[in-house]
């Protein structure tokens, strides 16, 4: 029987803990790192679950201990901690711990982490009267030719599918104009992982073209999956990027009626906007950028007579405030990157929002707004090309930077990175495609409803039980999410909040009858 170490100066959360593996696992349950040291004296374990927030000695202090003997540091250490907090995940793994789960924890999730964790930490040259017992993710299911597969806007998914044998083909049926009538998927390809990992529902249909053999993987078993097949996950992280590039691209193309594509004159055109609305430290940095990346562009001395005839307007030196070597502030409104310079840095919210836009024929569109425990600019290192969005602090913005050579160093060692990088990307391909299908709404006052209505829709909201909401964006934010002009998306703001289940709230949209508004939502949704 395995030895378990639970350290946690909580004694609920201990003895929660310790009632959950007693009787798998020989358990001792510690208030204290030291007093997991003293025992570590006498009896060696084979895992350790460890909590950040402690007195005296916290969480990653006792990590660093414990990475420098040679008697301990190879015993895993999975964090265990009420810390829901991106940063403090990625330092977590960045020491060297093999796991990071938040609690409250499910003890069956807490159960198979473990004992994924003792079976990977087992030397190779175990004796065949104890072989390891590999974890079954899941059972190949078969298709005949012509089967549905998943259909587009029906049940919420639990797992998504790799294909083993034959040929499948991907569409959307209804609303959303990709371009192209279907993708022809074969062996190794995947399909459903946007719906699965968002937790939403299904955006795509998928029929077997061919009798065919699928493995379906399971959202729970998908931290257990990357972990046994790391190449076939990096695959679909980089499709999901290259999918969510498109989306972003296809979204300013049919709000502006024009295609954006990523050139030398994107970081032009882009400084010009910012200096066009008087913004001139975002105006400056992204001109400069212009000039060191496009040296022979048409535009170079245009650009920098720009930065002569701005840079009287900037007084403040750099863009952010740096707390630690990978920790820095942005003031609100600071241009933290901007489309079509190179990507060489990823970001993890520690505190406040960030606006994601695109800048196409002199006006911008919002792509989407992210908070605390959201990562962005990731796309950028997965595909080793330039940004083809802007990122903008929308309030006081403190980040946790890691740069592009610790990424793929972060990618290759720790899947559950790869994990938290899907599961992103699938929500925001998701929310991409329903702005899309927004744009099917003839009536800008049902744009604007039904935007709203998709706000609600990414945080959860439960519109059977509340009554009212207060959003976080104003009407600015949200005439740049659908991209109206100012004179179009002003008419319809008035228009809005006359509706006698709309309000105003500080400067910010508010429903104040929700029935009304869910009714007028799924009013002008079923009019598209």
């Amino acid at each position: 029987m395995s030895t378990v170490f639970i350290v946690d100066d909580n004694d609920t959360n201990l003895m929660t803990a310790k009632t959950a593996l007693d009787g798998i696992y020989k358990t001792y349950a510690l208030p204290s790192a030291v007093k997991m040291f003293a025992l570590a004296e006498k009896i060696m374990p084979d895992l350790i679950l460890l909590d950040i927030d402690m007195p005296d000695m916290d969480g990653f202090k006792a990590m660093e201990i414990l990475k420098s003997d040679n008697r301990l540091k190879s015993v895993p250490v999975i964090f265990l901690t009420g810390i829901s907090d991106p940063a403090a995940e990625l330092h977590g793994l960045e020491m060297g711990a093999v796991d990071y789960i938040v609690k409250p924890f499910s003890k069956p999730i807490l159960l198979k982490r473990i004992e994924i964790q003792l079976e990977a930490s087992k030397p190779t040259e175990e004796s065949p009267q104890a072989p390891s017992t590999p974890v079954d993710v899941s059972v190949n299911v078969n298709f005949t030719k012509g089967s549905y597969i998943i259909l587009e806007d029906k049940r919420v998914p639990t797992q998504f599918y790799i294909i083993i044998k034959g040929e499948v083909s991907l569409f959307i049926e209804s609303y959303v104009p990709t371009g192209k009538k279907a993708d022809m998927l074969g062996p190794g390809d995947f399909f459903g992982v946007i719906s699965a990992m968002s937790g939403h529902r299904q955006i795509e249909t998928a029929k077997a073209l061919t009798d065919v053999v699928l493995m379906p993987v399971r959202c729970e078993h998908f931290n257990q999956f990357i972990q046994e097949n790391i190449q076939i996950a990096n695959k679909i992280l980089f499709g999901l990027s290259q999918k969510m590039s498109y989306f972003n691209s296809l979204l300013a193309g049919i709000t502006f009626k024009k295609r954006s594509r990523l050139s030398n004159h994107i970081l032009f055109n882009v400084a010009e906007y910012y200096a066009s609305q008087e913004q001139y430290d975002n105006a400056l940095y992204a001109f400069n950028k212009f000039v060191k990346n496009c040296p022979d562009d048409e535009n170079i001395e245009a650009a920098r007579q720009r930065i002569n005839q701005i840079s009287i307007f900037v007084e403040k030196e750099t863009q952010y405030k740096k707390v630690s070597e990978n920790v820095r502030i942005y003031p609100k409104n600071t241009l933290i990157f901007c489309e079509g310079e190179s990507g060489d840095e990823i970001f993890f919210i520690k505190s406040g929002m960030v606006k994601i836009s695109k800048v196409v024929e002199k006006r911008e569109i919002l792509l989407t707004v992210l908070g605390k425990g959201d990562i962005f600019g990731e796309m950028a290192l997965i595909e080793s090309k330039s940004r083809d969005a802007s990122a903008v602090a929308y309030e006081e913005l403190e980040v946790m930077v890691v740069s592009s050579s610790n990424f793929e160093n972060l990618i290759k060692t720790q899947p559950l990175l790869i994990s938290r990088l899907t599961t992103l990307l699938a929500k925001r391909i998701w929310i991409i495609n329903k702005k899309i299908s927004n744009i099917q709404i003839a009536d800008p006052v049902g744009r604007m409803i039904d935007m709203l209505f998709i706000q609600l829709e990414m945080q959860r909201i439960n519109m059977k039980t509340e009554t009212t909401f207060v959003f976080d964006i104003g009407p600015a934010e949200l005439m740049n999410m659908i991209g109206f002009s100012p004179i179009e998306g002003g008419i319809a703001i008035q228009k809005l909040l006359k509706c006698k289940f709309m309000d105003l709230v500080k400067d910010k949209i508010a429903i104040k009858d929700m029935f009304e508004f869910t009714k007028h939502a799924n009013y002008y949704r079923s009019s598209r």
